[in-house]
């Protein structure tokens, strides 16, 4: 075997170095060898010796390794696992840190190429082994070389607590995360799906937290805060998702981004649905602080907590942007500041492009202080009045500066007078209309709690008589092979009756014809009656 000088300054051709993760056994021209067998071509010994003294496994073949690969061509690490994939140029100085890589992880590398100039260098516990190796003046590092992230519809379960220190919640989420390594771009989409108006459909609510709307993302475990309002937070997220989680710790410097159905504002019919945009609105106004809970499963730690670093890190992650208008089959969405009154909807920011008419309507009548009182106590204006008109007198007055001044003015009252009356018809007419249309909701809002009701009492029913059903067939059963068995038997005793009846009959028939037939044969029989004489 070459030594370790040899090994340091050779120049290979075609080669290549592979890391495998076995113990005790290598592999030449992708032939597994025993390292104890000595019939192998290329058989090495272990040195327990060696091995204790660096501080290595003792049960581990341990070979001295160069500082730097130099002049390899075709130099490649292989393995299963992404991060130890790392090719280099050929005829370059190559130079891998341990910085990140686990002990034991990389237990040998060797050259596959000529049997007859074959050099094997083991690298075992590298992390141990370069603290202890004097001959060392450089360490060794694998990499990753794609730190994205792409996670779609995984279920997920937020928590907050309100500024009262009451806890609330989310569920029925999915959360999709995506980060793009080589252009720095990120972001983070909550989506749940309910029904927020009349009508069969479910349309989704979005929730977009941007990079630059964080503060700080971390990533802790169930052990990290030891207050019991937490803890309470993410035993109900685990029971709810019914797994490990990871636990994401938002801070945010503005709120996240809220969007709806351009449809909105919407009317809710159901109390559920009621509640969950509640619970929504209340999120997307008070919360710069939550708990983001989603299975452990879906993602690696070691990622994750890389990705909290970066994007705790200002101006290290941009936003990826996220076209509104192919939201919803490509009706778009609307951005819905939660801080503004949800009646206002001229305060509402519309990305789909088209605003609604909802936009252009005129202000409800609680926003006038002085409203008018309704359609039978309003005084119509001059103009609707059904009376006759006042006689006009036909003389002509003389017109001088000051009945003029006064006519101007007694005119524009009248016309500030007969303006005001219009106007408080008009409202005395809008609240009659918005006062029908909110008893109209109402009582289909009650129509809609009635019907819930009796679909929970006919699902109730349908149950009721399922259960029914499997008692009356549990209990009939025994009761039906009772009935089986003595049929049964009464068969068998009706069968042997008439059976014996039958033989009995048949019996005796043939004694009567039995006797008959003899007396018939003597009678015709000289000879047999001599014999009776």
């Amino acid at each position: 075997m070459p030594s370790s000088g040899s090994s340091r300054n050779s120049t290979r051709s075609g080669g290549a170095y592979t890391i495998w993760s076995t113990e005790s056994y290598y592999s030449f021209n992708g032939v597994p060898c025993d390292e104890n067998d000595p019939n192998s071509p290329k058989y090495i010994r272990a040195r327990d010796a060696r091995a204790q003294q660096s501080g290595l496994r003792p049960n581990v073949a341990e070979r001295p390794y160069p500082s730097g690969f130099r002049n390899y061509e075709g130099l490649q690490l292989q393995s299963q696992a992404p991060w130890l994939h790392h090719p280099v140029t050929p005829g370059t100085t190559t130079t891998w840190r341990p910085g990140g890589v686990p002990p034991g992880a990389i237990r040998s590398v060797y050259s596959r190429g000529d049997p007859n100039n074959f050099d094997l260098i083991s690298l075992m516990d590298v992390s141990t082994a370069s603290d202890t190796d004097t001959d060392t003046s450089e360490d060794l590092a694998v990499q990753s070389t794609d730190d994205s992230i792409h996670l779609k519809s995984v279920p997920a379960f937020v928590a907050w607590q309100t500024p009262d220190g009451e806890n609330r919640f989310l569920s029925d989420l999915n959360l999709s995360l995506d980060n793009n390594a080589s252009t720095k771009n990120a972001l983070v989409k909550l989506q749940a799906t309910t029904r927020l108006k009349k009508g069969p459909a479910k349309p989704s609510i979005f929730l977009f937290v941007k990079p630059d709307q964080i503060c700080t993302l971390a990533c802790i475990g169930t052990d990290a805060d030891d207050s019991s309002h937490n803890e309470e937070l993410h035993r109900h997220a685990r029971e709810k998702l019914g797994t490990s989680t990871h636990i994401l710790r938002f801070e945010l410097w503005s709120p996240p981004t809220f969007v709806v159905p351009s449809e909105y504002p919407f009317k809710l019919f159901r109390a559920g649905s009621q509640a969950v945009w509640r619970s929504w609105m209340a999120f997307a106004k008070d919360t710069h602080c939550f708990f983001l809970h989603f299975p452990m499963k879906s993602l690696s730690k070691t990622r994750l907590v890389s990705f909290c670093q970066i994007v705790s890190t200002p101006g290290a992650l941009t936003s990826l942007e996220t076209d509104m208008i192919s939201l919803y089959g490509g009706k778009g969405g609307k951005v819905v500041d939660p801080h503004a009154d949800v009646d206002n909807v001229a305060q509402l920011r519309p990305n789909s492009g088209v605003l609604n008419d909802e936009d252009n309507a005129p202000p409800a009548y609680e926003e006038h202080a002085n409203a008018g009182p309704s359609l039978s106590a309003t005084v119509p204006p001059l103009c609707l009045s059904p009376g006759p008109d006042p006689p006009r007198s036909r003389k002509r007055r003389r017109e001088d500066s000051s009945s003029t001044d006064h006519d101007d003015t007694f005119t524009h009252e009248k016309g500030n007078q007969v303006d005001e009356r219009i106007l408080h018809a008009i409202l005395g007419l809008q609240r009659t209309v918005e006062e029908t249309n909110a008893a109209q909701e109402a009582s289909l809002a009650r129509i809609m709690v009635k019907v819930e009701e009796m679909e929970g009492r006919f699902k109730q029913l349908e149950e009721s008589q399922r259960n029914l059903a499997d008692e009356v067939r549990t209990y009939m059963a025994p009761l039906w092979d009772e009935l089986d068995g003595r049929l049964q038997s009464q068969e068998d005793r009706e069968h042997v009756y008439i059976r014996d009846v039958i033989e009995e009959v048949v019996d005796e028939n043939i004694k009567e014809k039995t006797v008959e037939a003899i007396d018939e044969y003597l009678k015709h029989d000289d000879d047999g009656q001599g014999l009776i004489r």
